[in-house]
């Protein structure tokens, strides 16, 4: 997928977000132009604000600028189809309520 010109993986930043250790599932899509992240954290108790810090400096530390989401969404859990799979339309739901 291409964003701003750059070729980025999405399953690339879904990899790294898990590599963190902060994140137990994580998910990521492109939303007009942005790539936005929704994540399950590995630790629920913490505080959502100290954890969303940790993982873009993780991230920073990982991936190019061009590949960090603009945005990270902590959910409870990934939102799954019938068959298993992310339920891709229930996350645009979620960012779509959001703006």
């Amino acid at each position: 997928m291409k964003i701003r010109g750059h070729r980025v993986e999405l399953r690339e930043v879904e990899n790294v977000l898990i590599e963190s250790n902060l994140v137990s599932a994580a998910t990521v899509i492109c939303f007009s132009e942005r790539l936005i992240a929704f994540i399950v954290p590995d630790y629920p108790a913490r505080e959502e604000q100290e954890t969303l810090n940790d993982i873009f400096g993780f991230l920073k530390s990982k991936l190019p600028d061009y590949m960090i989401p603009s945005s990270i969404v902590i959910l409870a859990d990934i939102p799954i189809t019938a068959n298993g799979k992310t339920d891709k339309k229930a996350l645009l739901t979620i960012v779509s309520k959001g703006k």
